[in-house]
């Protein structure tokens, strides 16, 4: 072997970028193997974004399957469960389950399905969504055919408020463009009541004991 190119290749084995600068004619281990060199040290650098990138990898595929166990558990809490349904006539479910899951803690969108294009509802409406309001589960769809009947005052959605801070909060926000029927106060059952019909036709009956 030249000496002059295995002087210059010895000096390039010092090099953490060895990998790179090497002539592409040879691969690395015919090289290694030809000279009786050792393989070049890894560049720390490049060796460190390698840990890293694997180190996210693994942290991505626990945080799905945290995901994945979450959706399971959701879809297994609907099972056997007694639900609220609510079935609205003007293309509003959603924006009425987003407004009640403002109202309330540990509320959230479980599952969204929407109708399509080829379908008897409007594209883009809710089919069929799942919630939970303060841990309870909630059920909703957009009805494509409009019917006869709607909410009735005869089934309402019974909130126990904690203090009369919040009982004033929620009939401020559910009386918005509602229908009040009864509004707050001591009505000799228990220390303040309110009973109202939301713009979205539903009713609430909000109790302070």
């Amino acid at each position: 072997m030249n000496i002059a190119f295995e002087w210059k290749l010895q000096r390039m084995t010092n090099c953490p970028l060895f990998d790179y600068r090497i002539n592409y004619h040879y691969s690395k281990k015919r090289v290694y193997h030809e000279n009786n060199l050792n393989p070049p040290p890894r560049c720390p650098r490049l060796q460190l974004r390698g840990q890293q990138e694997r180190g996210a990898s693994r942290k991505i595929s626990r945080l799905q399957s945290q995901l994945d166990s979450l959706k399971t558990a959701a879809t297994n809490k609907e099972k056997g469960q007694i639900a609220t349904f609510l079935t609205f006539q003007k293309n509003d479910a959603e924006e009425a389950m987003n407004f009640y899951i403002s109202l309330f803690d540990n509320s959230e969108v479980i599952s969204v399905k929407r109708w399509g294009k080829v379908a008897p509802g409007k594209e883009g409406t809710i089919m069929h969504a799942t919630f939970q309001l303060d841990g309870r589960l909630y059920m909703c769809s957009d009805s494509p055919p409009i019917h006869d009947w709607d909410f009735t005052p005869g089934v309402s959605n019974y909130v126990q408020c904690k203090d009369e801070a919040q009982l004033d909060a929620l009939f401020a926000k559910l009386s918005e463009k509602g229908e009040v029927m009864m509004p707050p106060n001591d009505y000799g059952f228990s220390k303040k009541f309110g009973f109202v019909a939301d713009r979205f036709g539903v009713s609430w009956q909000l109790n302070l004991d």
